[in-house]
């Protein structure tokens, strides 16, 4: 699911629009733009549950047009429709990205991952429950009982 576009927005159309229109864009301050009562309706998108709000950026309805126009022409939604249904889009270990499934409902449709989802779903249980029941124990053998989680990102999964 990768390709020039999607991989390379700034080789773009829109990405060249888009970096004259900052130009233009630096010369006006935000100050002169508060006076516009309908600047959350003009520049705010809701995707799904998503809400996307540029109503108190420096942006006016070109470059609006222009971002939108950006994630149309690098395939915005492809790309994330690929990630979540499990499509290779992890083009340096060519593999999917599958972090996101781990926290998907179990009647998601992910038929190729769902095994594997379940099974780290489980190892995650049974570890935790061993932690909390004390049969893990900490470095020192004694029960843990404190935790310090700092995340890394991602998983072996994806």
């Amino acid at each position: 699911m990768t390709d020039k576009t999607a991989s390379r927005p700034e080789e773009t159309a829109s990405w060249k629009k888009l970096t004259a229109l900052a130009e233009i864009a630096t010369q006006t301050h935000n100050r002169e733009r508060v006076g516009e009562t309908d600047r959350f309706e003009k520049y705010s998108i809701r995707v799904g549950s998503l809400l996307v709000d540029f109503s108190k950026q420096r942006i006016d309805r070109s470059i609006f047009e222009g971002l939108v126009g950006l994630a149309e022409e690098s395939r915005v939604l492809d790309l994330i429709s690929a990630q979540m249904t499990g499509e290779i889009v992890n083009a340096t270990e060519h593999r999917p990205a599958l972090h996101t499934a781990l926290r998907t409902p179990a009647d998601a449709k992910l038929p190729q991952v769902t095994q594997d989802i379940e099974r780290e779903q489980d190892r995650m249980l049974q570890y935790a429950e061993a932690v909390r029941g004390g049969e893990r124990k900490g470095f020192t053998g004694r029960r843990i009982t404190h935790i310090v989680h700092i995340g890394v990102g991602g998983s072996h999964l994806g």
